[in-house]
């Protein structure tokens, strides 16, 4: 297959920079527990999730694909995700609870937020401890994991699944809507 080279100013990591602040900056309004920012925080989370899926393909098209530039999709992975939880845990402390789950107290959102963070960790390193165990059996992509090298009714099913990263963002503006 040939390489179709594209020519923008843009450069993929100049992309994953911008997906990654902007992931970072969304977390961190979220400490506010504001409506406003609520919104603006699930908004900027969706777009920088978009982001996050072209810088690969730009990289591909523009033949720059590089050893910094899956680095620093792996740092923003690794910091952003956990960080969205805990920053929902601690602006939902932060104003003294959730009035849906009144039955919790206060402090119990910041170990919610903390698990959820540590679970978005383990996740994402599954594929990478998968592979050091099993090395012959991978492809070199989390796809192991997250289904696609499995398809057919399960590649359906991730995709109905609310609690998939695509729809958790979705799900960040509609409960700040509602709220």
């Amino acid at each position: 297959m040939a390489r179709v080279l594209v020519k923008t100013r843009v450069t993929p990591n100049q992309i994953t920079w911008a997906w990654g602040l902007m992931m970072l900056a969304s977390s961190l309004l979220l400490l506010f527990n504001d409506w406003v920012l609520n919104v603006i925080a699930g908004l900027g989370w969706l777009f920088g999730y978009a982001l996050d899926y072209t810088d690969g393909g730009i990289a591909r098209l523009k033949g720059m694909s590089s050893s910094r530039g899956a680095f620093m999709d792996l740092i923003n992975h690794s910091v952003n995700y956990p960080l969205l939880f805990i920053c929902a845990g601690i602006g939902v402390w932060r104003t003294g609870g959730c009035p849906y789950l009144d039955i919790l107290p206060p402090e119990a959102y910041i170990g919610l937020g903390v698990a959820g963070g540590l679970g978005c960790v383990l996740i994402m390193l599954m594929p990478t401890l998968y592979r050091r165990v099993k090395p012959q059996e991978t492809v070199g992509s989390s796809t192991e994991i997250e289904g696609e090298a499995i398809g057919g009714w399960f590649r359906k099913m991730m995709t109905l699944n609310p609690l998939t990263f695509t729809n958790m963002m979705t799900l960040i503006v509609v409960f700040a809507l509602l709220d």
